[in-house]
């Protein structure tokens, strides 16, 4: 017996059919009453789906040291300043540009719509550059949003998998000889820390191949000259 059908056995009495009939006003209101009670708003949810939010290693070795969250506040999100946080249906977009893209989140959005509201968000604006997010551009892309009035956003509880992009490229950089220095050993801990943390909150992690080429990006340190 699943979940649901646990949950339909223990609240069956409560209906005249020993079920709650969706045609009836009354059952869907007591049906509605009981999944409040358990902080799930029939009203409030969406279908929302998979979907993703971008980061970088860098914000998560942060979180590791200092909250042992993957949430989303003020210091983690660019977007918390004008009021949202945001999530996007496309697994591939370049939101961070050429060097920035290291983290990709999967989040379920249907679990998540259960507390928070989204906004649909499309960017109609166009443009020329490379990374222009308007419309008929090829990063064009339609958003969900979440206000950032919420607060600090806990997506722990909400994560699918984390995908570390490109980390062959990022290994083998890090593993260069910078004269003869350990320039990099720190960053190479931090690496292999926050690999660990994310295994130990039983999220699936997975590792995939860039679709950029190019230099990936290095934690918050500047290159050695």
């Amino acid at each position: 017996m699943d979940v649901i059908e646990q949950f339909l056995h223990r609240i069956a009495y409560k209906f005249p059919k020993g079920y709650p009939d969706m045609n009836d006003a009354n059952d869907v209101l007591i049906l509605e009453n009981e999944l409040k009670s358990m902080g799930i708003d029939l009203k409030e949810a969406k279908q929302i789906g998979d979907i993703y939010h971008f980061t970088d290693l860098e914000t998560l070795a942060n979180m590791h040291r200092t909250t042992n969250r993957i949430e989303l506040d003020s210091s983690y999100s660019s977007n918390a300043a004008n009021e949202y946080y945001s999530f996007t249906r496309d697994p591939n977009i370049r939101t961070l540009g050429d060097d920035k893209h290291q983290i990709k989140i999967k989040l379920n959005g249907d679990k998540m719509s259960n507390k928070y509201k989204f906004e649909p968000y499309v960017d109609v604006t166009s443009g020329e550059e490379e990374f222009s997010y308007g419309k008929n551009t090829p990063n064009f892309e339609a958003e969900e949003r979440i206000s950032s009035k919420y607060g600090k956003i806990d997506l722990t509880p909400y994560i699918d998998e984390i995908a570390i992009i490109d980390e062959n490229n990022f290994l083998e950089y890090l593993e260069q000889n910078w004269k003869d220095t350990k320039y990099y050993d720190g960053i190479k801990q931090d690496y292999y820390d926050t690999i660990s943390w994310i295994k130990s909150l039983n999220i699936p992690l997975k590792f995939i191949a860039s679709h950029i080429t190019s230099q990936p990006r290095i934690l918050d340190r500047t290159t050695p000259e």
